[in-house]
């Protein structure tokens, strides 16, 4: 077994345990019994059965978001499957119908991946719906009975999500804070390892995701105090960053402060208690920790650090320390619930109430042909059609399975549709043999099938977010569960639903290979736009050196998490990449190397920006002209980079591959006159010019002068290497 195929098994067996949720799933598993447990005694089985699966569905959806934002999921589940039910229904009396039926609705599916992941998994479901019923032709009055009952089952998880409220002491806030604080933790022990990880980019955003959606029931002053702490941690992860430059910056001028790494052990241990604190609503306990924020301070002698390196880091340690003692107070109003003393200052963050014009306004961009997601749009459709018609016209016995496993496999990149194919494929094998088994073996009645119905969906609904194989076990046993209430032979159709599930697995990881979306392809735009966010946030930075009473301060936070935001979707497309077969990065414009040494030049300009960041002048002080002008031209040098990137295209012809005419940047490279000969001596030349003019400014305190003189030095050298490597990628 090849190492590449060594590893998608490995991933395919990971366990996610950290992601299991009782709780939710004992919710979900009564949701999904309520309908069943009505139709059996009232005799309406089957609309029991359809009304079983509405909330089955639902309750997939309602891991997604938090409160309101879950209720209005699940809720658009249920709308959405009725009316593909009816649709689909309808459709299923004839071979034509249903296949258009089903190509259009999995467009639809394939098209909401552009509004992510809860999005997604909407799609899905309503893809699931139209396949399944348009397998069991009915008459008008039942489409609409049937679409009607499996809306009410979705409802019943909407009303079971609000019910529990109650129930949910700040679960979704406390964790989101919690995971935060943990990271933060983290990122400061690894700078004292050296390694510098950071913090997952996303780490700080499902934070603020999360008090986007607050607790419904909850009361202000405590949610004021959740906001306070985020607010607090990302100021603090920018001083942590700076601190982390600095001790890089000493290590390679052969100087070392110890009392650096003391220090960040200290930190983590009161980011920790914080941490704690929070999730058991109690007050951190961290007495002894942040005595030691106070006695570890940088000692000069014989430690080859210069005075402005010195006085440098006990400023950031001070400012990191007051930081942290912040944090501990507002975790402990937090703990007693009183109003924070600064609340006018940390305010909640609106709801939007425009969601779905911006969701509208995603769909139509993305309808195009040089979107990634409307090519898989079409391919997931494509494939999905291909598996109707040979399950339509060739009859085959339960042959909907091979349209169903592939729209659940079939995904926008390679990894995680090898990872499914494969974790599907095994998961409905075991799936199916143990329940087939079980039913003959112990010849259940109606109220025996009912107990394994609930026990295989509430296994299913605690591994949904653990493992794809478990999980697609326990829903291939549900089906079988189901089914058999249909009093369709088990043994007879295990066979038959085996064949169409490999048939369906083996149609969506053809389909892609014959039609990919290599990443290799995406990683130039996705490196483009984190470059740009960096020479729009480089740009508003050193306007608050060169011109600080005017300079936009209030946009430093939203580009800042632009920058994030950018450098997490880069970081994914590299690792995405690095899964991807070898040729497939054959014509790639940009090779893994090459892409892996731009986000480590990129992720170099961040610390150098968080650095100058969390040491921004007062509004009051003299301005710097000389940044002003080094920061256009570095502006501009970055903005260059950016569309030279986006330019790049694969290096295959036309004629050799069809990809290039669905490319993402399917454009020409950029006219010789926009180049610049020389960009690293200009550059260069502009920060030597800041240099001179920073030396000869007598009246500014010399460690801001030095400050500015180092990181933008760096800032130079980072952007000179990206320069290189597109440059040297482009030739």
């Amino acid at each position: 077994m090849s190492a590449r195929a060594r590893a998608l098994v490995g991933e395919s067996a990971r366990l996610n345990l950290d992601q299991a949720d009782l709780p939710g799933a004992l919710r979900c598993m009564a949701g999904v019994l309520v309908p069943l447990v009505l139709g059996l005694s009232t005799g309406a089985v089957a609309d029991g059965v359809y009304g079983s699966i509405g909330a089955l569905c639902a309750g997939f959806a309602s891991f997604q978001g938090a409160y309101r934002r879950r209720v209005f999921i699940t809720f658009v589940v249920g709308v959405g499957m009725a009316a593909a039910t009816i649709s689909g229904g309808l459709a299923g009396r004839a071979d034509w119908a249903a296949i258009v039926a089903v190509a259009v609705w999995s467009f639809v599916a394939g098209m909401m991946t552009a509004l992510g992941q809860p999005a997604l998994v909407v799609g899905l479901q309503w893809g699931v719906a139209v396949i399944i019923v348009n397998a069991f032709p009915m008459t008008a009055s039942q489409a609409v009975d049937y679409g009607g009952m499996i809306l009410a089952g979705a409802l019943v998880q909407s009303l079971l999500v609000v019910v529990t409220w109650p129930l949910r002491s700040y679960g979704a806030e406390r964790g989101a804070v919690a995971a935060l604080y943990r990271d933060l933790a983290s990122y400061a022990e690894s700078v004292t390892r050296g390694v510098e990880a950071g913090i997952p980019p996303t780490t700080i955003d499902d934070a603020r995701a999360a008090l986007r959606d607050p607790q419904p029931l909850g009361r202000a002053t405590q949610l004021v105090a959740f906001q306070a702490l985020v607010d607090e941690a990302a100021r603090a992860r920018i001083a942590l960053a700076a601190l982390s430059n600095m001790r890089r910056s000493l290590s390679r001028s052969g100087g070392e402060l110890p009392e650096i790494d003391a220090f960040l052990l200290a930190c983590a241990s009161v980011l920790r208690s914080v941490a704690t604190a929070v999730l058991a609503d109690t007050e951190p306990a961290s007495t002894a920790s942040l005595g030691r924020l106070s006695t570890e301070r940088p000692r000069p002698e014989g430690s080859g650090a210069t005075p402005w390196q010195v006085r440098e880091t006990a400023a950031l340690m001070d400012a990191l320390a007051g930081q942290l003692r912040g944090m501990v107070r507002t975790a402990s109003v937090s703990a007693d619930g009183t109003a924070t003393d600064d609340g006018e200052r940390h305010r909640l963050p609106r709801r939007r109430r425009d969601g779905l014009s911006d969701a509208a306004l995603t769909l139509r961009a993305n309808l195009s042909w040089q979107s990634a997601v409307f090519r898989h749009a079409l391919r997931l459709s494509a494939v999905l059609t291909l598996g109707m018609i040979l399950y339509r016209l060739t009859g085959l016995a339960h042959g909907y399975w091979i349209s169903l496993t592939a729209l659940l496999v079939l995904r926008q990149d390679f990894t995680t549709t090898a990872v499914r194919g494969i974790s599907r494929v095994a998961g409905t094998v075991l799936g199916a043999l143990a329940a087939t088994l079980l039913v003959v073996a112990i010849r259940p009645d109606q109220t025996g099938l009912a107990v394994l119905f609930a026990l295989s969906a509430f296994f299913a609904f605690v591994i949904v977010r653990v493992n794809y194989a478990l999980f697609s076990v326990f829903v291939t046993a549900y089906v079988v569960f189901l089914l058999a209430f249909a009093a369709e032979p088990a043994v007879s159709t295990a066979g038959a639903r085996l064949v169409a599930t490999l048939v369906g697995g083996v149609l969506a990881i053809g389909a892609y290979l014959a039609w990919p979306t290599w990443e290799s392809r995406l990683a130039a735009p996705q490196l483009a736009t984190l470059v740009a966010a960096q020479a729009d946030y480089a740009e508003a930075l050193l306007a608050c050196f060169s011109e600080p009473a005017s300079a936009r301060r209030h946009s430093l936070d939203d580009m800042r998490s632009a920058v994030r935001r950018a450098r997490s979707n880069a970081e994914l497309s590299l690792a995405r990449m690095a899964g991807e077969p070898a040729r497939s990065r054959r014509d790639a414009p940009l090779d893994l190397d090459r892409v892996g040494g731009i986000l480590a030049a990129a992720r170099r300009s961040s610390l150098s920006l968080l650095t100058l960041h969390a040491r921004l002048p007062g509004t009051t002080d003299p301005p710097v002209p000389a940044v002003g002008r080094f920061a256009r031209a570095l502006v501009a040098r970055m903005r260059h980079d950016a569309a030279h990137l986006r330019e790049l295209v694969p290096r295959s012809s036309v004629g050799e591959s069809a990809e290039v005419l669905f490319s993402l940047v399917g454009r020409s490279a950029p006219p010789p006159s926009t180049r610049h000969d020389h960009p690293e001596r200009e550059l260069r030349e502009a920060h030597n010019e800041l240099v001179d003019a920073l030396s000869g400014a007598g009246g500014r305190d010399p460690v801001e002068r030095q400050l500015l003189t180092t990181e933008t030095d760096e800032l130079v050298d980072a952007v000179n290497s990206i320069s290189r490597l597109v440059a040297a990628q482009a030739e």
